[in-house]
């Protein structure tokens, strides 16, 4: 009998989440979201403090990162420095593009 590896463990442990339905999948979908939101904040702090600073610290640029994420069009009255703004970008696009294919 062959011993199955932690990846294959892991594959078939997920693909049993997902045989469980929409709560699943929107399940993963929100922490995906928790994720990329995380993420996103965390090199916001990293690679553009000074605009941390001036969106008053990590937890309004996690709470900006959020509203991003809940609603794309917010973007357009972003201003910061281009790594700032980039990332903001990114969070936008990851995730409205991620939510249109799950829930189409």
């Amino acid at each position: 009998m062959k011993k199955l590896r932690l990846r294959n463990r892991l594959r078939y442990w997920f693909d049993g989440t997902m045989d469980r339905g929409t709560p699943a999948l929107i399940g993963w979908l929100g922490l995906a979201s928790a994720a990329l939101i995380v993420l996103v904040t965390g090199l916001v702090l990293l690679l553009a403090p000074e605009d941390a600073k001036d969106n008053d610290g990590w937890l309004n640029v996690a709470w900006m990162t959020l509203l991003r994420a809940i609603d794309p069009g917010t973007i357009g009255g972003d201003k910061g420095s281009v790594a700032f703004l980039a990332l903001m970008f990114a969070v936008t696009i990851g995730t409205s593009t991620s939510s249109r294919h799950c829930c189409c």
